[in-house]
């Protein structure tokens, strides 16, 4: 593989707060000036948790100085979805350009975390990553690994 996977790094997270900058501007709930800055302090309010909109909301007026509503903590709701979109879109295409066959066959012991795993299968959701499991699982429970991230043990 010639380059690095994708990572949601802030620079992704960025793209994905300018477009809730934009749906938050154009729904009315937020003022056109400065949406750098807003998209910035979304960035920054969500290093910890991109899941909970309320949670992000109390995070934008705690440090940030927003002034936010329920209107505003239900559009934060959106984010992780849209970093989830950049992502699995930045990662297929790394994949279309970097394309690798898996290492290992279905039900090699292989080395994942420092600890000996059992690769269950190759994953249908995220391109060039195996599904693992380690240690006591249930049986239908599994890891979603990157390739790069499984090794021979």
């Amino acid at each position: 593989m010639s380059e690095q996977r994708p990572k949601m790094d802030d620079a992704m997270r960025k793209q994905a707060a300018m477009a809730l900058v934009d749906d938050l501007v154009k729904k009315g709930l937020l003022d056109d000036r400065d949406l750098d800055d807003a998209a910035d302090d979304i960035v920054k309010a969500t290093k910890w948790d991109m899941y909970d909109g309320y949670k992000i909301a109390r995070e934008l007026e705690r440090f940030a100085h927003w002034d936010c509503d329920m209107a505003i903590a239900e559009a934060m709701e959106s984010f992780s979805g849209l970093l989830q979109g950049l992502f699995d879109a930045a990662e297929k295409k790394w994949a279309a350009e970097n394309p690798c066959e898996p290492s290992f066959n279905i039900g090699a012991t292989v080395r994942w975390r420092g600890a000996a795993a059992v690769v269950h299968g190759i994953s249908k959701y995220r391109p060039q990553c195996y599904e693992v499991t380690q240690g006591v699982m249930r049986q239908c429970s599994y890891f979603v690994v990157p390739f790069e991230e499984v090794f021979s043990s």
